[in-house]
């Protein structure tokens, strides 16, 4: 539904940004072996992210699990840059805050790697109370964000001022296409559960 909003009648734009998507996820498995272990072992994983992408039915369809996976990605790849780089490690904590803030706005399963990614955050390397308080609240600011514009998304439209687990996509899309027939927008997901 957040697709439809985005790109309305211009389906193919959608599926065109999946494939791009989905062409950059071998270069963000390349970065996962890198980081890792060598260049090496970002060229294995790098291959099998693209064997893998050649069996998915995602790219061509108009479907926001490219998106989901693109944002996913690329955010625990900032993570475990973050974990590598103790110095710019608040910059990289915040960059990996949003994107896998835009993956929870995304898909509510994102949510429980937020919740891994704070774990590790809190415990992954001793360097100091300060440091790791900075890092904690650098990543979480944003996915704090998120949360907090779906609540007022979900409350704006009729809904009580909480998260609808997942359906922000779903509310916009309802909005915007009930203003544009000029009605007045039915309950949204989080009112019916």
């Amino acid at each position: 539904a957040g697709i439809l909003l985005l790109f309305g009648q211009l389906g193919w734009v959608a599926i065109v940004a999946n494939h791009v998507m989905c062409g950059l996820l071998p270069l963000a498995g390349y970065g996962f072996g890198v980081l890792l272990h060598s260049r090496i072992l970002g060229w294995i994983a790098g291959l099998l992210v693209m064997v893998r992408l050649q069996f998915s039915p995602f790219p061509n369809m108009m479907m926001s699990e490219p998106l989901y996976m693109f944002l996913l990605s690329l955010g625990l790849l900032a993570l475990l840059a973050c974990f590598r780089n103790p110095r710019p490690a608040s910059i990289l904590a915040t960059i990996a805050g949003i994107l896998l803030g835009a993956a929870w706005f995304t898909r509510s399963a994102a949510i429980a790697v937020i919740a891994v990614a704070v774990v590790a955050l809190l415990v992954a390397r001793p360097i100091g109370l300060r440091p790791t308080v900075t890092r904690v609240a650098a990543f979480l600011l944003p996915v704090a964000a998120f949360a907090l514009l779906e609540c007022a998304l979900n409350a704006h439209y009729g809904g009580p001022f909480r998260m609808s687990h997942g359906a922000a996509g779903a509310n916009l899309f309802t909005a915007r296409l009930c203003y544009v027939q000029g009605v007045q927008a039915p309950p949204t997901p989080a009112v019916r559960m």
